[in-house]
């Protein structure tokens, strides 16, 4: 089954999460030409089947994550003021947060036929990234079974 479907799967049990309509082509593209960088194949996926959650009501699942769509993704090194930068962020984008940003999840996008995929937390403890997944669908098989590796 494919990550996209297990995780509407998962995500259909809580009720809770309020989940936004699937991202056009169109917007997929934009987010693509805007930053200059590919969507990983797996979460380009994902996005084509729901646009994160809700950020109005909805906005975190039962244990606190909180998927954004779309239009909130943006460059670990443009955030807060560049708050969670480091050495290479300019690659990773953040999609998804914990409890209200106790920390945030960011994926590595590719450009220029740069690799793509790996997934990091960051706002840590010691302010380093710590890689988690090699890929989007890693990381949502690492959500949806609650592993200890989403928490630093």
């Amino acid at each position: 089954m494919p990550v996209e479907r297990d995780l509407l799967d998962y995500w259909q049990v809580q009720d809770e999460v309020a989940l936004r309509p699937p991202a056009s082509e169109t917007t997929l593209c934009d987010f693509e030409y805007k930053y200059g960088v590919r969507l990983p194949s797996d979460l380009r996926k994902y996005f084509t089947q729901a646009d994160g959650f809700d950020q109005m009501s909805g906005y975190q699942d039962n244990n606190g994550f909180n998927f954004w769509p779309l239009g909130k993704i943006e460059p670990v090194a443009e955030h807060s003021d560049g708050q969670f930068a480091f050495n290479g962020s300019e690659a990773f984008f953040l999609f998804a947060d914990y409890l209200d940003f106790c920390w945030a999840y960011a994926i590595r996008m590719g450009s220029n036929g740069g690799p793509a995929g790996s997934v990091v937390i960051v706002g840590t403890e010691t302010g380093e990234p710590l890689k988690i997944a090699d890929s989007f669908s890693e990381f949502v098989a690492l959500y949806i079974n609650d592993e200890s590796q989403l928490y630093p």
